[in-house]
């Protein structure tokens, strides 16, 4: 396996302004005035190869002059319109890392924020984070110009360079599907969210962990944590559950997802998971075989099974996979999210009732029920067990008047004796 030096023996270089080194040329209207406004002279502007400027202007002299208030277009392009074209041409080529980050709570976000042009950029989807990152908008607000100087620039060089304003996903690229990722789809993904291929295929190998192909989301947490992958290649394991459970203490700091056991952490990363999920519901006792129990029964990915347990993992219940299976069976939607202040407003009325019965029951018989006054009206009949009260909901029978009822807990051992 070749050592992976740093990034730059993986990513395909910088694009230059035009190909094969040479200049390219632009009109522009340079003015004294200010930024798009005032008399101007058209005049042309030379891009060389190294993103430097040529123009008629000293700007050296006119740099002297900016510093006592002057201002000329020619300047403003040298020192920020074309920085920031620069970095928008990179990133829209895919020729350099993703300048996203995961948060918390699952979501993305630009890794920098700049002002008004990031205010509304948080809660978003990595396709969502990644493109406002290569947008014209957020590399002109990184620099402080305006986006009708930046945009013209960007088209220019990728035309020179006859590639669209938004890149597609090279055809040559589909020879690692399988290997790297699962499907040709996973790799569309990652393209879209600025990953290019030869970075995927750096990764995995770099990991060492041979054909078995790895779900996007692994990718995108090395990438977003500012994995090295030099190091990575110096401590690749052979065995894969041994690289996926690996917490990587010199990548990034320790978190809980680091104390569970190697082989539960490897088998609960496979499946594409946050890291706050991952650990909600390790916490909470749950098991990857649960996730993947659950989505065979329910016909859902990993992702929205694993969701669905966090929903009652946070409104304090800790129902078994066989109870939240059982009620997908009695009609109970699996997308499914109980709520906390309803559960709670539930137990409350039902604490003189239904003693025995735990937050679980009582989550459980509000899911079959349907809604709070129900829940309590069954629960004030002595009904704790929510199967019982789902068989007896799906013949259509009536809330009996009275009704006392011995359970244990979770276990729901229902013994029901009629007053």
């Amino acid at each position: 396996m070749a050592a992976l030096r740093s990034l730059d023996d993986v990513l395909a270089g910088e694009l230059p302004p035009a190909p094969g080194g040479a200049d390219l040329v632009l009109p522009i209207r340079c003015s004294t005035s200010g930024p798009l406004t005032g008399p101007f002279v058209a005049h042309e502007l030379v891009i060389h190869a190294d993103w430097s400027v040529g123009t008629v202007h000293d700007l050296e002299a006119e740099r002297v002059a900016a510093a006592f208030g002057g201002y000329l277009t020619c300047l403003e392009y040298a020192d920020r319109v074309l920085p920031a074209a620069r970095r928008c041409v990179q990133a829209r080529a895919r020729r350099g890392l993703p300048a996203i980050r995961l948060e918390p709570l699952g979501t993305w976000t630009p890794r920098d924020h700049f002002g008004v042009c990031c205010a509304s950029t948080f809660g978003l989807t990595r396709a969502e984070a990644a493109a406002h990152v290569r947008s014209g908008e957020h590399a002109a607000a990184r620099y402080g110009v305006h986006l009708l100087q930046v945009e013209p620039v960007v088209r220019a060089v990728l035309n020179r360079h006859a590639m669209e304003f938004e890149p597609r996903l090279p055809a040559d690229a589909e020879d690692i599907a399988g290997r790297c990722v699962n499907y040709g789809e996973d790799l569309a993904g990652l393209w879209d969210v600025g990953v290019p291929p030869a970075l995927v295929r750096a990764i995995h190998v770099a990991l060492g962990i041979g054909c078995r192909p790895m779900r996007p989301d692994f990718y995108l947490q090395v990438l977003s944590r500012d994995a090295d992958l030099r190091w990575l290649n110096d401590h690749a394991f052979t065995v894969p559950d041994s690289v996926l459970g690996l917490p990587w203490p010199r990548i990034w700091p320790k978190r809980p997802i680091d104390e569970i056991a190697v082989g539960v952490r490897a088998s609960w990363l496979v499946l594409g998971l946050p890291t706050h999920l991952i650990e909600d519901l390790d916490r909470a006792g749950y098991r990857p075989s649960d996730v993947q129990a659950l989505s065979r029964a329910t016909g859902r990915p990993p992702m929205g099974s694993a969701s669905a347990l966090g929903g009652w993992v946070a409104a304090g219940c800790r129902p078994s996979i066989g109870q939240v299976i059982a009620l997908h069976a009695s009609g109970v939607t699996p997308f499914y999210r109980p709520s906390k202040p309803s559960i709670r407003r539930a137990c409350d009325a039902l604490a003189g009732s239904l003693p025995q019965a735990s937050i679980t029951d009582i989550g459980l018989l509000l899911a079959v029920t349907g809604s709070v006054p129900l829940a309590i009206r069954w629960g004030l009949a002595g009904f704790a067990d929510f199967g019982v009260v789902a068989r007896l909901i799906t013949d259509d029978r009536p809330v009996p008047a009275s009704k006392t009822v011995a359970i244990q807990g979770n276990a729901g051992q229902l013994s029901a004796h009629a007053s």
